[in-house]
């Protein structure tokens, strides 16, 4: 994907999640490989999530995950679960 591509996604994460609303994210982890099957993927942490996701998202629940391919290689992904929340003055 590219950088647009993604800022779309996280966009339309925003406007779609209704107030009180659930987001399960799963990705490549920020430790984890630059590619899989040959093609660069993005990484990320929840710092990250949490820019691109903005300031009315709280962060419930986080888990990394290491997956083994059947080759044996090793794969981190990071799986994250956020709730929509008003924003407190």
């Amino acid at each position: 994907m590219t950088e647009a591509e993604r800022q779309n996604y996280f966009e339309l994460l925003r406007q779609k999640v209704q107030l009180d609303g659930w987001v399960i994210l799963a990705q490549f982890a920020k430790n984890g490989v630059q590619k899989c099957s040959n093609l660069s993927v993005f990484r990320y942490n929840n710092e990250l999530f949490l820019e691109l996701l903005g300031t009315d998202f709280h962060l419930q629940k986080s888990k990394e995950v290491l997956y083994h391919t059947p080759s044996g290689d090793e794969r981190p992904y990071i799986y994250s679960i956020f709730q929509r929340q008003a924003i407190s003055n």
